[in-house]
């Protein structure tokens, strides 16, 4: 790995524990076979369950072979909730500076300021929406989109404003889950064989509408309209699974025009049949 990011050569193992040793974190390192079941040599269900990310071997090592692993760490910390709520506030706060984002997204390194990231900027915006900061993270994605066609017809570049690779996964997954999964609130749990909605959308946002979304064997609808008590989030479709709608705690809401009690935490309230509407009250 002399470049940190790329192998210089390829020798392929037939032993799957020799394989799995090359991956990045523990809960990456695992493999299924039917005949021979789960190879889980480092923990990594254990790690899963108890929501903790942990390098494979010498963490050092891991990220000198790929520098972007560590970019990869902060996405699974972000996407999962694994960072302690008061830290990860603390952080993003922080981050939320000039001192750390410049006029196309984040810094790729911060000491400089000569570069910006489509990666770097993805993962901050998905931070700053998961942890409920919708208007920094739309501000984010804002300042990533303004570079739009820069480089090349209907594309954005890996770095930041007009040069680089201009296909990147990363940017779609930095605009899909902001505004998908946090702002709209559509949060599928195939787990557990639900649908959950929990809405946390820009303060600006009077009108908006995600349409026809494919999920759970159906689809579904969310819109938003500001009136006079609150945000109304109107849900339709056809999802093969039951709806639940995510209120978070100490807010004020209404499914279907019957207000809730306020509660100290989380509350999960099931949508009997769609179209259903929550509302969450001034």
């Amino acid at each position: 790995y002399e470049d940190h990011r790329r192998p210089d050569w390829v020798h392929f193992e037939k032993d799957i524990g020799a394989d799995l040793s090359r991956r990045d974190f523990t809960v990456n390192a695992m493999a299924y076979s039917p005949r021979r079941g789960l190879a889980d040599p480092f923990g990594g269900q254990a790690d899963l369950r108890a929501g903790v990310l942990r390098a494979v071997g010498e963490p050092v090592r891991r990220f000198e072979e790929d520098g972007l692993r560590i970019l990869r760490g902060v996405r699974f910390a972000a996407r999962y909730g694994l960072a302690p709520e008061e830290k990860a506030q603390r952080a993003l706060e922080t981050m939320d500076s000039r001192q750390f984002v410049g006029p196309a997204g984040a810094y790729l390194d911060a000491l400089s300021r000569s570069r910006m990231m489509t990666i770097s900027t993805g993962a901050l915006a998905v931070s700053q929406a998961r942890y409920g900061h919708p208007d920094r993270a739309l501000d984010l994605l804002r300042r990533m989109f303004s570079t739009f066609g820069m480089a090349g017809p209907a594309s954005l570049s890996e770095m930041s404003p007009d040069y680089g690779c201009f296909v990147q996964a990363w940017t779609v997954y930095a605009a899909f889950v902001p505004i998908v999964r946090y702002f709209f609130g559509v949060q599928p749990d195939a787990n557990e064989g639900r649908l959950v909605i929990a809405p946390c959308p820009p303060a600006g946002w009077e009108n908006a509408a995600l349409e026809n979304v494919p999920v759970l064997g159906g689809s579904v609808s969310v819109r938003f309209e500001k009136k006079e008590n609150g945000l109304l989030c109107t849900v339709e479709g056809d999802p093969q699974a039951p709806v639940v709608f995510r209120v978070p705690a100490g807010v004020r809401a209404a499914v279907n025009g019957e207000e809730l009690a306020v509660s100290e935490a989380d509350r999960e309230v099931p949508a009997a049949a769609l179209p259903a509407c929550l509302t969450l009250l001034r």
